[in-house]
């Protein structure tokens, strides 16, 4: 008799029970040895749960061709649940291994399906076993919005900067620096590349492209864990946070380009007054940078801005009219806010209080999110609007000169968040 052996483990799983890939072959192989059979290939799916849809199973779904091939008998596995837990998935490959005349036998629990009883007893089995599964999976859930409601981590990994100690998020002393560096750097580069690259090279640290993303999106840098405020110690500032997701995003809606080694000082920041989307960066004769209409580029009846923006000449509009933008910005931002009826320190007390009745069993999970997200609402509606620091704004732009061209990018974009272009030649600054 040919026969197949598959074998399946996650993760949690190994760590947990030692059902580790080695243990599960030697022992389908040494069963396969003692009743003379001869095994026709070994079939190994790792760190993938049986919950897992089956045609996300590599090795299952190999075994299934070699079996419809005619190149298995039976299949070998050690355990049921090695093979399923989830009915759906069951029915759907029992009906395919049916189809090619193959059985399968749990070589150390009394299942096959070589009988009509053996069968029936699987049907049951497998419905108590996901039956079980789905009850873990809603008592889990269930644990980890307990745990999300009081700002506690749901997992055991914290991101670069933190580490977990006490059921709690704490500034790890040894990435901390880093961490922070990693947030100044995307800033200054405006590239996830260059920061990875960046970190290697500066703190010896690699990460995965997708990994640096996530890292900027992740609110927990200022101190908020899973909506929660000041649930965690922060490590930057809500303003450079804001920065980053702001760059993130117009990068993202940005037509993929040719990479330049080039900074050019306003790219992302600035967007056609017409149209509204980010003008595109260019050099001429290797000296002077412009700034088009990316619509008109790729349309030219798409959209009526013709104008080029020399980049000389919006720097220098910038450092003389900047101060004056700002000061007015927020002039008019003091003038515009209302006197609310309650204070955001009150607020942020009640919201303290509610957290303190949740904790203390008093209230349930339900009405917990609920009221949280209403006093949420209400502290974003009277907390002060952010203005320009006038000060930080005045140092930069007296020590300009010394800038670099990297720290001159980086300047522009921690003090502007967008800048509109027409037709005319007229620039419409929205400062931070």
């Amino acid at each position: 008799m040919r026969v197949a052996l598959y074998i399946r483990v996650s993760s949690e799983e190994q760590a947990r029970h030692g059902l580790s890939l080695q243990e599960q072959r030697d022992a389908l192989i040494r069963y396969a040895k003692a009743n003379k059979m001869t095994v026709a290939g070994i079939y190994e799916d790792a760190g993938i749960s049986a919950r897992k849809p089956y045609k996300k199973r590599p090795a299952l779904l190999r075994l299934l061709d070699d079996c419809k091939a005619g190149k298995v008998d039976t299949i070998l596995f050690i355990k049921l649940d090695r093979w399923f837990r989830n009915v759906a998935g069951y029915y759907d490959v029992q009906t395919r291994l049916d189809q090619y005349g193959v059985t399968w036998q749990a070589t150390e629990e009394d299942y096959e399906t070589r009988t009509a009883s053996g069968r029936l007893k699987v049907n049951i089995m497998l419905s108590v076993a996901q039956d079980e599964a789905d009850r873990t999976s809603e008592r889990i859930k269930f644990i980890n919005d307990g745990k999300r409601a009081k700002g506690q981590p749901a997992g055991s990994k914290a991101p670069l900067g933190y580490i977990i100690k006490g059921r709690q998020y704490q500034i790890d002393n040894g990435t901390a620096d880093a961490a922070r560096d990693m947030f100044a750097a995307y800033i200054r580069l405006q590239s996830v590349l260059g920061v990875k690259r960046y970190m290697l090279e500066t703190w010896g640290i690699d990460r995965a492209y997708t990994k640096y993303v996530n890292y900027f999106r992740n609110r927990l840098y200022i101190g908020e864990v899973y909506g929660i405020e000041n649930a965690c110690p922060a490590l930057v500032s809500k303003q450079d946070f804001d920065i980053v997701n702001d760059i993130l995003r117009q990068r993202s809606q940005r037509c993929a380009g040719i990479e330049t080694d080039r900074v050019y000082l306003f790219s992302g920041l600035l967007h056609c007054k017409e149209c509204g989307k980010t003008m595109q960066s260019e050099t001429a004769k290797q000296i002077y940078t412009y700034y088009r209409c990316r619509t008109r580029m790729l349309d030219t009846s798409a959209c009526q801005h013709k104008k080029r923006i020399r980049e000389d000449a919006l720097e220098a509009y910038l450092l003389h009219e900047l101060e004056g933008i700002a000061e007015r910005n927020n002039r008019y931002y003091k003038k515009a806010e209302k006197k609310p009826t309650q204070s955001a320190d009150a607020i942020r007390k009640k919201m303290d209080k509610l957290k303190t009745l949740y904790l203390n069993d008093l209230i349930e999970l339900d009405e917990y999110k609920k009221e949280y997200t209403t006093l949420k609402k209400s502290l974003e509606a009277v907390e002060e609007k952010p203005k320009t620091n006038l000060d930080a704004l005045r140092n930069g732009l007296a020590e300009y000169d010394t800038y670099l061209r990297e720290e001159k990018k980086e300047f522009w974009t921690r003090f502007i968040r967008r800048i509109d272009a027409d037709d005319d030649g007229a620039f419409f600054v929205t400062p931070r």
